[in-house]
């Protein structure tokens, strides 16, 4: 039987890897185009994500009230926090902010520290560039669209981001799920007789299913912190897989 069905598992991998690495490679340049179209056609409105938060390095956080992605992109109420442990805090803030040569062109930026107040034109871009910025954007309203680099880099920053973790590993495992399911409806479909191929293809359908419900109930268990971000990700694919193998080893030869 596993001779039988060895090209339908080999095709089968090929299109679950492929497909998962043509994700990983557009989804990260098409997501915004996305989004930008449906506003447009739903709303009949531009794009200009709004109250963005992002941290970057050395406990830094971004806020900016408005963000246009259109080249060259530009946000409006900027706001720059720095904290250090030798209590050295800054804050910068500017009216407005372009975005050029890998850096923020403030209009009308401030900068506050221990030695007072002074004006600031040029602000690194450091884990605040627009792509992080769109990321951001992405992560509070449609995180299970974001690629799995995407979660890493949110990650890079915060290590305490469990809903990033949490989907980062369901992604990594979404080629092996495929395959799990691939498993379970063949092993669950053969059979003989035309009424138990039926009642088998129910079965096969409604464990599938399952997997799916499994699925989001455990994300969404390791997003709220009841389980661990690697076991929500992991566990739903490594489950079925055990019982998609045990219904192959009881099918007939």
């Amino acid at each position: 039987l596993l001779r039988s069905f060895m090209p339908i598992f080999v095709c089968g991998a090929l299109f679950a890897f492929g497909t998962a690495g043509l994700r990983e490679a557009t989804i990260k340049k098409y997501l915004p185009i996305h989004e930008s179209i449906q506003r447009k056609l739903n709303n009949n409105q531009e794009w200009l994500p709004k109250d963005l938060w992002v941290r970057g390095p050395n406990s830094q956080r971004l806020h900016v009230e408005l963000f246009s992605p259109e080249t060259p992109p530009h946000v409006l109420g900027l706001e720059l926090f720095k904290s250090s442990r030798n209590g050295r805090d800054e804050r910068i803030w500017a009216d407005s902010a372009s975005y050029t040569d890998k850096h923020w062109s403030l209009s009308g930026g401030l900068i506050t520290d221990a030695e007072g107040e002074k004006t600031l034109d040029v602000l690194s871009a450091t884990g605040f560039a627009p792509d992080d910025l769109s990321r951001a954007y992405f992560a509070r309203n449609r995180p299970l669209d974001l690629s799995l680099s995407e979660y890493e880099n949110l990650l890079k920053y915060d290590k305490g981001h469990r809903q990033a973790e949490t989907y980062m590993w369901s992604q990594r495992m979404k080629p092996f799920a495929s395959l799990v399911l691939l498993i379970l409806g063949l092993s669950s479909s053969l059979h003989f007789s035309r009424s138990s191929s039926r009642e088998g293809l129910a079965r096969g359908l409604l464990l599938c299913a399952l997997f799916f419900v499994t699925e989001l109930l455990l994300q969404d268990m390791g997003v709220r912190g009841a389980l661990s971000p690697l076991i929500a990700g992991v566990a739903p694919v490594t489950l079925f897989a055990g019982i998609s193998l045990w219904l192959f080893s009881r099918s007939p030869s």
